[in-house]
């Protein structure tokens, strides 16, 4: 009897529902950890650090590449207050805490056109304790 269910050999296949539905952005664990870790950088600024860097396959795929071959990202404030549910005097606050955390850094190109937004990471110096960056027990409040 022919099996017409959507299952091969003991495994599922994943439905387009499914593929929707367990898309997820990946934030980066420096963000909530180390000098990062407490109110030193607020949700609000974790989010948007996560957003700019989901968007760097946007950036890649359209080769915003400077000529050092660093990515850059092009992020207006209003998609950006319109994505996140904020106001723009917020969306202005968050994008200065990244800015001030050394997290971002923005390049003005001129009148009537877009700030090129370039993501940094944390630079960790060799002879500084890892181990806040990398201990998950810390990291997720266990004891």
């Amino acid at each position: 009897m022919p099996n017409n269910s959507n299952q091969t050999g003991g495994g599922k296949r994943y439905t387009r529902q499914a593929i929707i539905v367990n898309d997820f952005y990946q934030m980066p664990s420096f963000l909530i950890a180390g000098e990062f870790a407490g109110d030193r950088l607020s949700n609000n600024a974790r989010v948007l650090y996560t957003l700019l860097l989901e968007r760097h396959k946007l950036s890649v795929k359209n080769g915003w590449l400077n000529e050092n071959g660093e990515v850059f990202n092009y992020f207006k404030r209003e998609e950006m207050e319109a994505q996140l549910g904020l106001s723009e005097r917020t969306a202005l606050k968050i994008m200065h805490e990244l800015i001030n955390c050394s997290l971002v850094e923005e390049t003005h190109q001129g009148l009537n056109m877009p700030n090129k937004i370039y993501l940094l990471a944390p630079a960790i110096d060799d002879s500084a304790n890892a181990a806040p960056y990398l201990d998950n027990e810390t990291n997720n409040g266990g004891d």
